[in-house]
């Protein structure tokens, strides 16, 4: 089963370097994104067909978001943080490289 990956919330740069390490693995594909918390977000999600979200949860995209996505169903959300303090509010992953980002993607 392919990992589908919907991208929320990071400027363009970020979701090009995400999809950029994600194009080399063919069992990961992204299937959507959005530059922010926009209406329909869950239903883009949704019709996308993704399992997985990157959310940066940094403005103007909002920690509601997160725990609506966890509440819609079970899904593998990884959160992109810019603020230290954001960190104690999730399971950190450190210092994301590329790679790492594939494996947490993969991971169920």
């Amino acid at each position: 089963m392919n990992t589908k990956i919907f991208l929320i919330g990071m400027p363009r740069l970020m979701r090009e370097i995400i999809a950029r390490a994600v194009e080399q693995h063919p069992e990961l594909v992204v299937v959507g994104e959005r530059a922010q918390d926009a209406d329909r977000l869950l239903e883009a999600i949704d019709e996308a067909g993704a399992n997985t979200v990157i959310l940066d949860v940094a403005p103007p995209t909002s920690a509601e978001v997160l725990v609506r996505l966890f509440e819609q169903r079970p899904r593998t959300v990884l959160v992109v943080v810019r603020d230290g303090r954001e960190v104690f509010r999730c399971e950190p992953l450190g210092e994301l490289s590329p790679q790492a980002l594939v494996r947490a993607a993969q991971s169920p």
